[in-house]
């Protein structure tokens, strides 16, 4: 009799909850229906984490040009791509900070460090997007605490409380590990060309780097006296590996990442990332996954995400998409799929899904990429 009062009484409780979701659902729905509503509503509402999110990817062109033009970076005229000093007027290539004042130009050169206004260009959406990475990427440099605070302080505006951004610092230094190896499909051999004392150099400098950006960024945003809302946003990182290499430095660069997320308590897992209809990414899918599989077993405890699937059809032959989330996912175990449009592609999907359901894999569905 008890528990029948208890349970009576939890009921008005209850009802009043899913009142509360039902009018939270109707309103919803009609401000699907008013966009700039919308956009109020939706940077009010809580949203938790953010999982999928490339730092560099996400400042905006507007802060890369502000930097390059304090930082003495110049810009190709003719190509709108930035470099680094010494710029040479001759040869076209300018200091930012001298072009600044001329509108129309900076305006061209944000929608080329961007992907704004590339449809008027007669650009693919697929292209621009790649292409802005190695453009403005000159920029960047000793810029990590002010990319990071840009990028915690919108996320703090926008009501998330946890970022998971991937970064590839080390990995150009992992690559260069593996410059004169040979793929070997004797992955322990080829493991056993990789000196760990090289791999743990690489480790220790970019695991105190991330300690000193932290740091960095906590006294930039005066964490321990004003502390903006911005402090309270719980930022993790996920090791970066670029896939458009040999197969034999995407090995080195998983082994360096692997290894680093499991010394930094920053990092919290890896990711491969770069075009995944790139001839080399196609030419060497099969061995990336048995990389990221062989590493995995190698230092259990961290995670993989991996961005599978990212492909449609036209861009690649059809047999391109009939596996590559499916070995992510039964070969390289990831945890989580990053974009995964091609899945319906894939041979048996609603397998695949279901093997998926079966094993938890998250697939991140990203509402503007």
């Amino acid at each position: 009799m008890a528990s029948v009062v208890v349970a009576w009484a939890g009921a008005p409780a209850r009802a009043a909850e899913v009142s509360r979701e039902a009018a939270t659902a109707a309103a919803f729905e009609a401000l699907k229906q008013r966009p700039a509503e919308l956009t109020a509503f939706l940077r009010a509402m809580p949203k938790g984490g953010d999982l999928h999110n490339h730092l560099s990817g996400a400042i905006y062109a507007e802060s890369w040009i502000a930097w390059a033009a304090e930082d003495g970076v110049c810009v190709d005229l003719a190509e709108l791509v930035l470099s680094k000093p010494p710029c040479d007027s001759v040869k076209g290539r300018v200091a930012v900070a001298t072009v600044l004042g001329d509108e129309l130009f900076t305006d061209r050169l944000i929608d080329a460090l961007s992907v704004r206004n590339y449809k008027i260009y007669g650009r693919s959406g697929h292209d621009q997007f790649f292409a802005t990475f190695s453009a403005f990427d000159p920029a960047g440099k000793g810029r990590g605490v002010d990319m990071l605070v840009e990028v915690v302080t919108g996320a703090a505006e926008q009501n998330i409380s946890y970022l998971e951004l991937m970064g590839s610092a080390g990995m150009s230094s992992a690559r260069k590990l593996a410059a004169d190896l040979a793929w070997d499909d004797d992955l322990k051999a080829l493991r056993g060309k990789l000196a760990d004392k090289d791999i743990d150099r690489i480790v220790q400098e970019v695991a105190g780097g991330i300690d000193a950006l932290m740091a960095g960024v906590r006294k930039a945003l005066e964490c321990d006296t004003k502390h903006p809302p911005a402090c309270d946003v719980t930022v993790r990182f996920l090791a970066q590996v670029i896939r458009v290499f040999p197969p034999e430095q995407v090995f080195a660069q998983v082994l360096y990442g692997y290894h680093l997320a499991k010394v930094s308590p920053h990092v919290v897992g890896i990711n491969l990332v770069g075009p995944e209809d790139d001839r080399v990414t196609l030419a060497g899918y099969a061995r990336q996954m048995a990389s990221v599989a062989f590493v995995g077993a190698e230092v259990p405890g961290v995670a993989a995400a991996l961005h599978a699937g990212e492909l449609t059809m036209g861009l690649v032959p059809p047999k391109d998409l009939r596996f590559h989330v499916r070995e992510a996912v039964l070969t390289a175990g990831a945890r989580r799929i990053g974009h995964g449009v091609d899945i319906l592609y894939e041979d048996d999907p609603y397998g695949l899904m279901a093997e998926m359901v079966e094993r938890g894999v998250m697939v991140e569905i990203l509402l503007t990429s």
